[in-house]
């Protein structure tokens, strides 16, 4: 928490305001911040825990100022990292969200890698799209955005019952308003330490994220032809199923016929399902398979 409120508070921006809100945190935290003397700050304590949604959506309430930007309790903003964010929708009124890269850091703040180069994913600019759709839009890390506060208010809050993919889910819905604009130097720190370095990615997230592109669909047909509408949705299904077979093979079946429902007609369907029983380790790495997924949307696309 110190390291990444310093990094805030450093900021070369002149104008800035602090919204905390704590989530019934369990440690220190409320009365380590209460013993800052910096009026910019403003605390806020939840009676009761909200979940990251919906304590995301009271930061956002209960700020004042033009744009608005997102950081936890473990990451860290490098010192020009709003200030170069905030001239660019300063000098474009039409943009509605800018983005930068992210250096991967460990407990020390030792840089261990770019997060755009380790995502193999590529950054993307502009309105919502179908590559947008089917790479980048729900992979954004939240410390690395800054938006306009007139945006958020009109792409609505952040849907409270989703637990992995609520940032994600705003990103689009704002993707779809106002073009996006990315950085492509990293700007901020994504913590990773001992707790998450090694994490595995929770199959129910990408699950979420199959029900987010759905919803995102019916309600901007015009961003992807329509007849790849079922194997957008079904993709993210396919993520699950390639995570989650090495922890429970029978929820991994789960995701793949619910992505067969889907997408009967989905290329990969036939391949993981003989693979659930072959079990060719290759094909349950999801770097892998992102990257077969890509190929599929876009055939012209080099590996990453």
């Amino acid at each position: 928490m110190g390291n990444t409120l310093r990094s805030v508070l450093c900021q070369s921006l002149d104008s800035l305001e602090v919204v905390i809100v704590d989530d019934c945190s369990s440690d220190d935290s409320v009365a380590r911040i209460r013993e800052i003397d910096d009026p910019r700050i403003r605390l806020i304590v939840n009676e009761r825990n909200l979940g990251p949604g919906a304590t995301v959506n009271r930061a956002i309430s209960e700020s004042t100022g033009e744009y608005v930007t997102f950081i936890g309790s473990d990451d860290e903003m490098f010192p020009d990292a709003l200030a170069r964010k905030s001239a660019i929708l300063d000098s474009d009124p039409q943009i509605g969200l800018v983005y930068s890269d992210a250096a991967i850091i460990d407990a020390d703040s030792k840089p261990l890698g770019r997060y755009w180069a380790s995502e193999g994913y590529a950054p993307l600019r502009g309105r919502l799209s179908l590559a947008m759709l089917a790479s980048t839009g729900l992979f954004i890390p939240a410390i690395s955005v800054l938006v306009r506060k007139s945006c958020l208010v009109q792409a609505g809050p952040m849907d409270a019952s989703l637990r992995h993919a609520h940032d994600g889910d705003l990103w689009l819905r704002l993707a779809a308003l106002a073009p996006i604009e990315f950085v492509d130097e990293a700007l901020v720190g994504w913590r990773k330490h001992g707790l998450n370095l090694h994490q595995t990615p929770d199959p129910a997230g990408y699950a979420e994220r199959s029900v987010v592109i759905a919803r995102i669909l019916a309600a901007n047909s015009w961003a992807a032809p329509r007849w790849t509408h079922r194997g957008l949705v079904a993709n993210p299904l396919l993520q699950a199923v390639a995570i989650a077979f090495r922890r429970d093979p029978k929820e991994a079946r789960d995701y793949l016929m619910q992505a067969f429902r889907l997408c009967p007609y989905h290329p990969l369907l036939p391949l993981l399902y003989l693979n659930t029983f072959l079990d060719l380790p290759a094909l349950w790495d999801v770097g892998i398979f992102k990257r077969l997924l890509l190929r599929l949307v876009n055939p012209s696309r080099k590996s990453a």
